[in-house]
């Protein structure tokens, strides 16, 4: 039985949703061990279906700049680290009423990101709200490394910049073909408004134990 239990702390109306979709970022402590088992008992009697979206393979941008690697062997390591993740909680899949996993390479299959890549550029280069906090997004990225010199700073915003564009060119084709409630442990990427877009972020509370 999980320690923890789930807190809404921002509702993106998921209570119109059958189908809840959960995005697996694998440096993300919150989808760990039994923080995760609490994601997964919240959302069994709440949704008819859930997506688990493994993210493994968009972290090959990062992976390539955090481990010296060229993209295909950053690429490799990504699918490994999933591989890992999927071994240590695929076994709570099954208290899902009905789930799907679809990994990062799957969602490249399917949705074509070089249509959405016009219009995020755009937004990149705009002045409002939206894109403001996508270039913020790439900047707290920036913050949180320590460069030893200008083309690993080069590398690693370029990284961070194709990290960012990839992820929102998927959830914009999302948005279109597969509307579903989107539940995450964290804050989410900024994207422009969309009819079905739906975001709820959630966090945890320990459960107190027997006095």
């Amino acid at each position: 039985m999980s320690t923890y239990k789930v807190k809404v702390t921002h509702s993106g109306g998921w209570q119109d949703f059958d189908t809840a979709r959960i995005a697996i970022s694998l440096k993300n402590p919150k989808q760990q061990g039994k923080k995760f088992g609490a994601i997964i008992d919240w959302l069994s009697p709440r949704f008819n279906h859930v997506v688990i979206q493994l993210s493994d393979t968009l972290h090959r941008h990062n992976i390539q700049v955090d481990e010296g690697l060229d993209l295909k062997a950053a690429h490799k390591r990504a699918v490994e680290y999933g591989d890992i993740w999927l071994a240590e909680h695929q076994h709570l899949f099954d208290k899902l009423p009905s789930h799907q996993l679809i990994r990062w390479d799957d969602r490249l299959a399917q949705i074509d990101i070089n249509t959405y890549y016009p219009q995020l550029e755009k937004i990149m280069h705009a002045n409002d709200n939206t894109s403001a906090n996508m270039r913020k997004y790439i900047d707290d990225y920036m913050l949180r490394r320590e460069f030893e010199s200008d083309d690993e700073k080069s590398a690693a915003y370029n990284a961070s910049r194709n990290y960012v564009l990839e992820e929102s060119a998927i959830y914009l084709g999302l948005f279109e073909h597969e509307p579903a409630a989107e539940i995450y442990p964290g804050s989410y990427l900024p994207l422009p408004e969309h009819p079905n877009k739906s975001f709820t972020s959630i966090d945890f509370i320990r459960k107190r134990g027997p006095r």
